[in-house]
């Protein structure tokens, strides 16, 4: 009878262990994976398989944990920028231009988030998407 109280107690250690050390190495490992095959253009950086139901589990993790709320691949990419072109963290009381050709979309927007990942918060404390949104209108012939 010992032996089965032995058996059932180093089931549990075991079980213990595993999960703990699958918590703690799953954040590490998704991050790495996620920004090894991240696509870079200056400061602005974005991976496809957010939203694609092909990505690995690494990366389903990272956008669950993150809260990225993914639509599919076929209809969005998220580019997300944390510095400005010198390299500089992005500041609040810093103007940002953004530049660049027309994009191939009948819809964008720009989201600005808090350090933690959060919309910012305004005046009432509640948090309000502060975006700016772009449409493009295409006039058939």
């Amino acid at each position: 009878m010992k032996t089965i109280y032995k058996v059932i107690i180093a089931a549990a250690i075991a079980v213990v262990a595993g999960a703990a050390i699958g918590f703690v190495t799953v954040n590490p490992v998704a991050n790495l994976v996620t920004s090894g095959s991240n696509i870079k253009n200056g400061p602005w950086s974005t991976n496809l398989a957010y939203g694609s139901s092909g990505a690995n589990p690494y990366i389903k993790a990272w956008v669950a944990e993150n809260g990225l709320m993914a639509v599919s691949a076929s209809l969005s990419i998220y580019l997300d920028a944390y510095t400005d072109d010198s390299g500089q963290p992005l500041a609040a009381n810093c103007d940002y231009v953004i530049q660049g050709p027309a994009l191939k979309a009948g819809y964008w927007n720009i989201t600005v988030y808090n350090e933690n990942g959060f919309l910012i918060a305004n005046d009432q404390n509640r948090p309000e998407p502060l975006f700016v949104q772009f449409y493009r209108y295409y006039v058939r012939a």
